[in-house]
């Protein structure tokens, strides 16, 4: 397996896998079921895993509201 890198992943059945460092630098992996569910996991979960996303975040569930603009 090539080197990771911080990111959201998706497994084979298509849960979400979100990879990132926590504030004292040590490696969170986390499965997002689909149900909603997640749970701590280590490394092997990437296994056969494809990258979808460079932010451990995504897809944004709770998107901000900045406001509306409107032009006449």
């Amino acid at each position: 397996m090539e080197e990771l890198t911080q990111g959201t992943y998706r497994a084979k059945n298509g849960d979400l896998i979100r990879y990132r460092d926590d504030p004292a630098g040590h490696v969170e992996i986390e499965i997002e079921h689909n149900d909603g569910s997640s749970t701590a996991t280590d490394a092997s979960a990437l296994h056969d895993a494809v990258r979808v996303s460079d932010d451990p975040a995504w897809p944004i569930r709770h998107p901000r509201f900045l406001g509306v603009l409107r032009f006449r």
